[in-house]
Formats: structure tokens, sequence, C-alpha cells
């Protein structure tokens, strides 16, 4: 484990996608924040698209970002912002 596979929990925020779809934002500037919103939307708008062109999920899945997202429900203590709100 290194130490970049470590997030601290304080200031830690997630950017809500879905119920089941809530991604990480660091604690960052502004403008790399929005970096992180405008790559999960693009990431999100392909991946949908793909399934729409009727392409398996297994395959439309590639497109999504790296980061584990997270369930709604889990993160009752956390800040997390809808991405129509930003």
């Amino acid at each position: 484990m290194s130490a970049d596979d470590y997030l601290s929990r304080e200031g830690l925020s997630f950017m809500e996608f879905g119920a089941d779809r809530c991604y990480i934002l660091p604690q960052a500037e502004e403008s790399v924040q929005d970096g992180f919103v405008r790559t999960y939307r693009a990431a999100l708008a392909t991946y949908q698209g793909m399934l729409d062109q009727g392409i398996a999920e297994s395959v439309a899945r590639t497109v999504l970002p790296s980061a584990r997202p997270f369930p709604r429900a889990r993160l009752g203590k956390f800040t997390v912002v809808r991405h129509t709100d930003s």
C-alpha cells in the first residue's frame, strides 16, 4: 500500500450522480474539484451513450472513473452535493 492509496476523511466530500453513484471530491481548490466533476459527468454520459447504443454493460463500464463509487446511504457523515447543484 502506498501513500497515494489513502485519503484522509477530513475535508472529504462527494458528488452524487445517483443513489448508488457518489464519487469522491478530495479537499482541493474549487477549480480542481470542478475538473473532477467535469470528468465524472463526461465519463457517465459516455457510459450511458454506450448502453443506449446496445454496447454490453461490462464493456461500457470501462469508461467509468477508476475511483470507487459509493452508495448515498453510506455517506451520512460526509457532505454530499448533487451534480446538478454545482
